[in-house]
C-alpha cells in the first residue's frame, strides 16, 4: 500500500469509528490492526490522532516519566 492510499485509509477509518458506538468500534478496531499490523492498543493510538509528542509531554507532566520532581 503506498503512504497515500495508508493515509487515505487512516481517515475513513478515523471518521467511520467517531461516528459509531461502542461496540462497533471494537469491530473497526480489530479489522484496522489486522489490515495494518499493529496491535489493538497502537491501533487506539494511531486512531484518536494522539502524536507523540502530545502522548510523551502529557505522560511527563503527570510524573509518569523517568525524572520526578519529589
Amino acid at each position: 500500500m503506498s503512504q497515500e492510499l495508508r493515509l487515505e485509509y487512516l481517515n475513513a477509518i478515523r471518521e467511520l469509528r467517531r461516528n459509531s458506538g461502542r461496540s462497533k468500534k471494537s469491530l473497526i478496531l480489530d479489522e484496522f490492526s489486522s489490515v495494518c499490523g499493529c496491535s489493538r492498543k497502537y491501533g487506539i493510538t494511531i486512531l484518536a490522532g494522539i502524536s507523540s509528542t502530545i502522548k510523551r509531554w502529557f505522560i511527563t507532566s503527570l510524573g509518569f516519566g523517568g525524572k520526578r520532581a519529589c
